[in-house]
Parts: structure tokens; sequence; C-alpha cells
């Protein structure tokens, strides 16, 4: 479990995924990690994210979280794009409402694969679930998460830590890999080994582990530092030679072309007479026998040489010269009188161990000031130089520490400004804000001008006139556009002031008819009018609007409504609009609370609906807290049945789990409310069905290919949780697939360095790339006459039978006859004939070169067949001996490999599946340290 503490733009990015999901999660920026959850850390509930089951949903976990134990997420972009990546995986799952992602999965695969690719992790995304591996082995998310919060590591950390990771890597590859059988023979041979220059800072970064060092010999293959182990005096390790056993005191390793070398008996392996053994491109052979020789070796000293077995055992029953100090010392004594070879031959024997280091570091000054005598002068002149390097390399690093801090206090100015500038914007939105407030007028204000009005206007009257009333009304507003006329304009002033909103509507359009006014007078006294109408318009309003004081919501909404269609002053009815405005809230509120308590305990689905109609009619409203409160019943409720179902089924298995979960779909409950439960459901079988395969397949990666076969039918079988059948099929077909397909890569890189400067003139001979055919549907030609030919005569292949060389023998070159060599069979198809040939069966491969019977022959129990009778090539009888020494060699294949052994379980005498040695004792191989024999 890790514990981790948002930084700011995690938090914000987060919480808006919180509010895009409509979750009910208060959460607090803390992430919690297990396994393969990712869960934001809630006060009451929490937001998960599951990569196994691609489910996305909130629940309540009951965790106490130490302070201490939360790490605060600094700046880290691996990190913040891993936790990001979250957004991408459920996005396109569609686990997040309202994020949608474009990119399809191999987009989406790429880019996790591009985020990941300095930690060494691959992601898988598929349509169900999200895996990470690093070299084929299964992570989890929190495993990921803890690589990246490794702490930050010196260089000298770094590169021991890259050399043990790629230790770990090649063992962790062995679990998948048998690789070739070798038969571990050191051959005689004769090589110059180079040497170069090696600190003893040298010595310690670049350590090979199993006790092997560098030393200043050099490859004679890649010319890369060899590394040397020491075997103590008395357990020397015992090698098979093709000049018999031999016991070596020292070995020497090449990492990067897996070679082994050591001098012959009595010999010093600068005078070039070696054994080597070499191991090729099998790294998982190399690495079991490095770590073999390890094991038996140490960083001792041994002053014997390597001997033949006879003499080492002939030597033991004598006594034994260990005294090496003393002779150091004595040929220390003498080094001013030894001659050039002399002392190299003192060196070589120095370097490859044969004396303590102790005492080496003792007598070794004067050997070292002998060999630096001619050498002081130019190391001098070095050294002059190095330290002019260095003083112009510190100054100028000065210079830009200087640069640095004033561009950092310009930085510091230019925010300090741009600081000011803000606030000051922020500060003139505040005041426009007062503005706007000071606009609107309170109910005081609006009944003031009321009572003003009222009494202004309390002589003038005229709601108490009658039907004959009006009629002289009528007559006297004629009579008062006659004076107009006669240009009486203060009669007009006067009574106009006494006019009702009716009679000035008259007078208006009695004005507006009038044709004997001047146009210019006709504008000034109907802008009169109708400022004293908008008077009027503007008190009628507001009477209305202090009468909604107490008028419900539906009413008010009304009166809004009727405020809007009004002509009034703009600044006048924006400020009526937002009093009544808020008293629309004020009832909407009042109203909403008493319909929230109408809804009862056990609300059924159909009420909750009409409750949610009835809450949409207040849509001029902020209707959230409402529709959150009315959520919350109706979940309360539905949790309520759910239990109370629950309790009724009473489920005790495996079938009922998966029952009772089936009847819940079937009930209508809402996901967020049934998920936990489904989530209890699913966790029982899940992990029911975990123990049920850990018992058939504990561990893939330790099975053999005939258990992994007997497992995968055992599996593919049988009822388990689609996720995990679908992961460990996928984990043991990855397995057997690994397991055959680097056999055949490597069976195919050795016979093609032996076959293929034979076949340089025959271009219809094809070597099987596993790797490439597995990818895809290769469209090359070469790729289509390999496919043709598996296709055609070779169907009846095994699943993980992959072939090692194709020949293609059809007139139109396109694959459909010809032979393929496996490492079990021979399948060819010529013109009349075809079939399959068990390679344990082949007798001799051989090759007719005359004008009668030209081609390539198996002879097998007593049969003979022609498998080829097309190629051309000039060095056809070579191919075919090539050819039947790797049949040989395939023959060869230890017992080990036969399915008759790999299907027992258990091996009393063990034989190794890469050597073929026969032990009884362990599971590692005591000749070639192999560990695939358990």
């Amino acid at each position: 479990m890790i514990l981790l503490k948002a930084n700011e733009k995690l938090k914000a990015v987060f919480q808006k995924i919180i509010k895009t999901m409509g979750e009910n999660v208060q959460w607090d920026g803390i992430f919690l990690i297990n396994n393969n959850d990712l869960i934001l850390l809630g006060k009451v509930r929490s937001l998960f994210f599951n990569f196994d089951n691609k489910r996305a949903y909130s629940n309540i976990i009951d965790i106490i979280v130490n302070e201490d134990d939360v790490l605060l997420i600094t700046e880290n972009e691996l990190l913040e794009n891993t936790l990001n990546m979250t957004l991408y995986t459920f996005g396109k799952w569609g686990g997040i409402k309202g994020l949608r992602v474009e990119k399809d999965y191999d987009q989406l695969n790429k880019l996790l694969q591009y985020i990941l690719q300095d930690i060494h992790i691959e992601a898988a995304l598929t349509r169900d679930n999200l895996r990470f591996y690093r070299n084929n082995v299964l992570f989890t998310y929190e495993d990921v998460i803890q690589i990246i919060l490794e702490p930050n590591k010196t260089d000298e950390d770094k590169e021991e830590e890259k050399q043990e990771e790629e230790l770990i890597k090649q063992e962790e590859e062995s679990n998948y890999s048998l690789g070739l059988w070798h038969k571990m023979v050191w051959k005689s041979s004769r090589l110059s080994f180079d040497k170069g220059d090696i600190t003893e800072e040298d010595k310690v970064k670049s350590r090979l582990g199993n006790d092997f060092y560098m030393v200043n010999y050099k490859c004679p293959f890649c010319t890369e530092k060899l590394y040397m182990v020491v075997f103590p005096i008395e357990k020397e390790f015992r090698i098979e030679t093709d000049e018999g056993g031999v016991y070596l005191a020292r070995a020497y390793t090449c990492r990067e072309c897996h070679s082994f070398f050591t001098p012959k008996p009595q010999k010093l392996i600068s005078e070039q007479e070696v054994y080597q053994l070499i191991l090729e491109e099998d790294s998982i052979a190399y690495d079991d026998y490095l770590e073999l020789l390890g094991k038996q070796g140490r960083k001792t000293s041994n002053c014997n040489f390597n001997e033949y077995e006879e003499d080492y055992k002939n030597k033991k029953n004598k006594p034994m010269n260990t005294n090496d100090a003393s002779e150091l010392e004595e040929l220390c004594d003498d080094i001013d009188s030894m001659s050039q070879e002399e002392l190299d031959e003192l060196i070589n024997k120095v370097e490859a161990g044969f004396y303590p280091e102790e005492e080496v570091t003792k007598y070794y000054s004067p050997i070292e000031s002998r060999l630096k005598e001619k050498a002081l002068p130019s190391e001098s002149n070095t050294n002059s130089k190095n330290n002019k390097k260095d003083n112009l390399n510190s100054e100028n690093k000065k210079e830009k520490s200087e640069h640095k801090k004033v561009n950092i206090k310009s930085n510091k100015n230019s925010s300090a400004n741009e600081s000011v500038l803000e606030k000051g914007s922020s500060l003139k939105k505040e005041i426009r804000r007062g503005d706007d407030f000071d606009r609107t007028y309170s109910e005081q204000e609006i009944t003031a001008k009321n009572r003003e009005r009222e009494k202004r206007n309390q002589d003038k009257s005229v709601n108490q006139e009658k039907k004959t009333g009006t009629t002289s009304v009528l007559v006297n507003l004629k009579d008062l556009v006659s004076s107009l006329l006669r240009g009486e304009n203060q009669k007009f002033d006067e009574t106009i002031e006494k006019l009702s909103t009716g009679q000035l509507s008259e007078l208006k359009a009695l004005i507006q008819s009038e044709t004997k006014l001047e146009e210019e007078e006709k504008r000034g006294r109907l802008h009169t009018i109708d400022r004293y109408l908008y008077k009027e318009n503007e008190k009628r309003v507001l009477e209305k609007a202090v009468a909604s004081k107490d008028k419900n919501y539906n009413q008010i909404l009304s009166v809004i409504e009727e405020v809007k269609s009004e002509k009034l002053a703009d600044s006048i009815k924006e400020s009526v609009l937002n009093s009544l405005r808020q008293l629309l809230e004020k009832a909407a509120k009042k109203e909403l609370a008493q319909l929230i308590s109408q809804v009862p305990e056990h609300v059924s689905k159909r009420q909750y609906e009409q409750f949610q109609d009835r809450l949409e009619a207040y849509k001029e409203v902020d209707l959230r807290t409402f529709k959150r409160l009315l959520e919350d019943k109706w979940e309360d409720a539905q949790k309520q049945e759910i239990a109370a179902f629950m309790k009724r089924e009473n489920p005790r298995n495996r079938k009922a789990y998966l029952d009772v979960s089936q009847k819940l779909k079937e009930q209508g409950f809402e996901e967020q409310n049934v998920a936990p439960v489904f989530e209890k459901l699913h966790q029982k079988v899940y992990d029911m069905d975990v123990a049920a395969l850990k018992r058939i397949c504990n561990e893939p990666a330790d099975l053999t290919f005939e258990e992994g076969i007997k497992a995968y039918e055992e599996i593919l079988l049988g009822e388990y949780l689609p996720e995990l059948k679908e992961d460990i099929l996928g984990q043991l077909d990855k397995r057997l697939t690994k397991l055959k397909s680097d056999e055949c890569e490597q069976l195919v890189s050795k016979l093609s360095k032996e076959l293929i400067e034979l076949i340089q003139d025959e271009s219809r001979i094809y070597f099987y790339q596993a790797r490439k055919m597995m990818r895809g549907n290769p469209s090359d030609d070469v790729s289509i006459i390999i496919h043709n030919a598996l296709k055609t005569y070779a169907a009846g292949r095994e699943k993980y039978e992959y072939p090692i060389v194709i020949c293609d023998t059809s007139y139109a070159r396109n694959g459909e006859s010809g032979f393929i060599l496996t490492p079990n069979h021979i399948y060819y198809k010529a013109l009349m004939s075809g079939g399959v040939i068990d390679v344990m069966n082949v007798e001799q491969i051989y090759a007719r070169t005359g004008l009668i019977g030209k081609g390539i022959y198996v002879n097998h129990k007593g049969s003979k067949t022609k498998i080829s009778n097309a190629l051309h090539s000039k060095q056809l009888k070579e191919i075919a001996k090539v050819l039947d020494a790797f049949l040989s060699y395939l023959q060869e294949k230890p017992e080990s490999r036969n399915i008759s052994y790999l299907a027992k379980e258990v091996h009393p005498v063990k034989c190794c599946y890469r050597c073929g040695y026969v032990y009884k004792e362990g599971s590692v191989c005591p000749k070639c340290g192999s560990k695939m024999n358990g």
C-alpha cells in the first residue's frame, strides 16, 4: 500500500474528474495505491479506479491514515503521468462520464509505453483490463508506482544497479526458456590477448558479480575487457576439455560474446595457449555457468597454474607449496636485476591472482615505480594541461552561476510586477460589482418612493370617475388640445399632472391626430405625455413588486414575466426584476424544502421519478442541493431494499454468488447503489477462482512445456471468471510460446552460421524468423513463401512446433513444395509424394549431384526419401553435410528434453535439460549450472 499527497496540478485534474463524474466524494488530496487499485481517499466516500475489472465507483473505506506514511508528490513528471494515465484508461473504457478518448487501443498502448519506457515497464491496455509487464513478468500498478518512487542514486549506484538489473533480467528470462543444449567441453585454441589500462576505480565500478572482477586483458573477438575469477588452493574447479579433465586455478570471461577462456596447464593467458568455451547467443546458459563458476571461485589468490586432472591428483598426495607471499617478497628484492621479460612475467602473474592482494599492495610499489620511470615526463605534461583545463572549467562554472542568479532576480521582479497588475485588475472588478449593487432598489426604497408620489398626487385621484364623468373628461381633453392651439400652454401643463394613465393615452392619441399643431410642438407635447406615462407605469410596477412579497413561486414568476414586458427605463426594470428574483428564490426554497419533507422513507422508483418531475418545475432556481437530498433518500431506500434482498437469498457458494448477481441486475437498482454488493460478490467468486487456478498452475514461469500444455487444457475447459481465465491462459500461452520460439531462434542461429556461406548462390533456402512471423501477417515475398509452405504441407504440426529452415522447390517459387525442418520433424512435399519424418528416426542426410537423381536424400529406418530435387547450388553436398551434422545435434538432445521425461512430475535421478549430465542432489546442474532441472 502506497500513500501519496497530490500536488496542486494533480489536485486540480482529479477534482475536475470527481465533479465530472458527479460523485459525492470530498477528496482530501491523498492517493492510496493498493495492488491494482487507485483510490482517491475522501472524508466519507472514496473514489476507486480498478485496473483489473475496469470499474470506477465510489464506496466507503475504513482506513486510518498516518501522516508520516504519506509521501508528498513534488516535481516528478513520470509519477504525474503514471497517475494521469488513469484518465486515458478509464476514459477509453467509458468509466468517466463526460470524458471521451478518441485514440484507439494501439495508439493508447504506444502512449503508455512512451510514458513508462524509462523504467522498462510495458503496459498492455485491452478492452477488459490494464496489465503491466517487465521482462514478461506481471507487475501490479502498485509495483509500478513503487519503482518510480525509488530514491535517486549516484552515478556509481546507477551503473551498479544497471548491471544487476541486466543479471536479474537475464535470470528472469531463464524462467521462460530452456535454451539450447551444450556438451560443455572446452576446446583448445591459440588466441592473442591484448592488454589495456585499468584503474582500481574501474575494477570497482565495472563489477560483473559472482566474484568475477575486471582485468586488463581484452577479448580476442570483441576487444572488450575480460573478467577473471580465481579458485582457492585445493578447491580448483574441474572442467572437461578436448584433451581430458583439467582443474582450473583461474578462468576468464567476456560478457559481450558469452565466451570463457583459461590458460592451458603451466601457462599464463599471455602465452596464448588456451582452452575456450563459447556459448554464442545463449545468454541463459552463459549466466548459469558464470554463476556456477562464481559460487566456487573467490576474489582471492592462487599461486598454482591450471593442471591436468592426472597431475592434479598426483600433486594432492604431495605437500603443496602455498608460500606465495614469500616468493613475491624474494622477487621484489631482486627487482632491479630483472630483465624486461622477467618483469612482464611477474606483472602477468600478479594480475592473474597468483599472490594475495595484501601482499601485492605491500610489494607492488617497486614494480610500479620501475614501470612508470619512462612515463613520468609525459605524465607531468598531461597533469599540467589538466590543471589548466580544471581552472578554466571552474571559472566558466562561476560565471554561469552568477548569470543564473541575475536571471532568477529578474524573474522575481517580473513576477512581483505581474502580481501588482493582477491585484489592480481584481480591485476594479470589485468596484464595478459595488456600482451594480447600488443601482438595485430595496423594498424600503420602493415603499418610500410610493409614499412620496401618493402625497404629491393625493388631490389628483381619478379612480372615482363614473361613466358620465369620463365623457366630461373626454370633452375636457379636446378642450385641452384646443387650448394648445390657442397658445394656452400653462393650462395644459397644470391639467396634465391630474390625468390618469388612460386619460394620458387618450390625450396622446388626440395630439397625434391633430393636424393644426406644429410638428416641433407636437413632438414636445408627446414627449411630456410619455414621461408622465413612464412615471405612472413605474408606480404601478413598483406596487406589483411590493404586493408579491407573500405570493408563491408561480405567482412571483408570473409577475416577473409581466415586468419584463413593461416599458420602463432599463435601470428601473432591472432593479425591480432583481428584487423579484430574490423573492422568487426565497419562495422556491421554502416550497422545495416542504416538497423534500414529503418524500416517504421507502420511496419507490415511480415516486422518485414523480418527485424528480416536480423538482424540475422550479427550473428558474438552482436545484442541485434539493436533487442531492432527493437522491440521498432514494439511495437509502434502495440500500435497505438491497440489504433485505441479500438477507433473503443468503448465498453460500460460487454458483449462488453468480445467481444472486444476475438476480440483482434484473431488479433494476441504480448502478451506484448496487455496485458495492456486486463488488463483494465478485470478490468472493474471484478469490475462489484464484485459489482453484493456483492449485492447477501456481506459477506459470515454473512450468515445463508439458506441464504448461496440461494446465492450459484443464483451465480452458473449466468455469472461471473471464478476466482470470483469459489472464492465466494468456500467461500460459506466453510461457509456452516463449519456450519454443526461443529454442527455434537459437537453433536457427546455430544452423545459419554453418550454412549461410554455402547457400549464397541458392536463393530458395529460408530461415524462419519466429518473432517476425508471430507479430502478424508480413507481406514480403519470403514471409509469403514460408506461410504457404506451412499451410500446404506442414499444417499438421504441433501448436508450438516452429520451423528452423524452409527449402522451396516449387516450380512457381510459391512455397507449395519442398521441405521444412523443425526440432522434431522433417515435413516434405514433391510432385508425387509427401509426408513427415521423425527427426529421431533419421540415420543420414546426403546429396546426389549426378544428372539422374540429383537432390537431397534422407535415410530413415531402412527407407530412403528424396526431400529436394530443385536445388542448383554448387555446394549441394556441403549443404547436405551441414544438415546431417545438425540433425545429429538435434538427436543429441538430452533425454530430459523428451516428452516422456517432461511429463514426469518427479525425477529421482535428474538429467540436465542443457548438457545431459545425470545427478541426484539439488536442482542446479553441477556441470553447467542450469536451474531448469527441478
